[in-house]
């Protein structure tokens, strides 16, 4: 049996390869080490909690600098409109005030866009003026210039016509005119002359209309390449014609959407033309 002498032992402890391998053994021992007492704890050690603070009625500037400072993050999330508020504030927020989250939760912000956001105006014809007020403020519009016409076995105060047709989506504010209905009994109401409002423009045309003692009926849209949108194009009662005192006319009147010709159409001649 061969044994190794005191001499050859030292020589092989020395070696560059044992000594690679220790200095390998030596690393990996030191790395599970580290990887043990310190990564591992990082890793797994449970987020700090706090108490999300209430930052509406804030700018979004300082509720983010709020949250920041609770050891969370702030994002602007939807915007609204709130006639109570300033443009800008913080409206709501998720998560809520007072509620415990892990720190660095992102909070999103709500914020007042201080603009009223366009409303489609409703139909009105066959309300009351006043329920016609109501249904506009409902939706940040305003009533306008309103006109009176007369006739016999009518509601009283009830809306025939409205000078932006139901559906048309305007600005926040925006006047809508009304023609309102008065009762009469049959020997007060007048025949008069229908005016000629045939090229002028549909705002004009009511006015003329309400000035001469009558109102504003259909309006037809039909597309027309080379005139203004809201010119009118035709009229009926035709001008010149008699008619009772407060009758409604109807306008046809220029419009820049090729559709609008199609739409007004009957479904037999939509189908002629298919």
């Amino acid at each position: 049996m061969a044994f190794i002498t005191q001499d050859e032992l030292k020589d092989i402890l020395t070696s560059r390869i044992v000594k690679q391998i220790v200095f390998t053994f030596l690393g990996l021992v030191g790395f599970l080490i580290l990887f043990d007492k310190v990564l591992m704890p990082m890793y797994v050690r449970p987020s700090r909690i706090v108490t999300v603070p209430d930052v509406t009625k804030k700018s979004f500037a300082e509720a983010k600098q709020t949250l920041i400072a609770a050891g969370l993050d702030a994002k602007e999330g939807f915007t609204r409109f709130d006639s109570k508020s300033t443009k800008g504030t913080v409206l709501s927020q998720n998560p809520p005030p007072d509620q415990k989250v892990k720190s660095g939760r992102t909070v999103y912000l709500t914020i007042n866009s201080g603009e009223r956001p366009p409303a489609t105006v409703p139909d009105l014809k066959g309300r009351t003026l006043q329920d016609a007020k109501f249904a506009l403020e409902r939706i940040g519009l305003q009533i306008g210039d309103v006109h009176y016409t007369y006739s016999r076995n009518a509601v009283e105060n009830q809306v025939t016509a409205q000078e932006i047709p139901k559906g048309a989506s305007v600005k926040a504010g925006t006047p809508v005119g009304l023609t309102v209905v008065k009762a009469t009994d049959e020997s007060s109401i007048r025949t008069l002359s229908v005016p000629d409002v045939t090229g002028r423009t549909l705002a004009e045309a009511s006015r003329m209309l309400t000035d001469a003692g009558f109102a504003v009926g259909g309006i037809l849209p039909k597309y027309s390449a080379s005139l203004v949108p809201n010119t009118v194009l035709d009229q009926s009662p035709s001008a010149g014609d008699m008619a009772p005192q407060g009758k409604p006319v109807n306008l046809i009147v220029a419009s820049s959407n090729k559709f609008d010709d199609r739409r007004n159409k009957s479904p037999a001649e939509k189908k002629g033309e298919d």
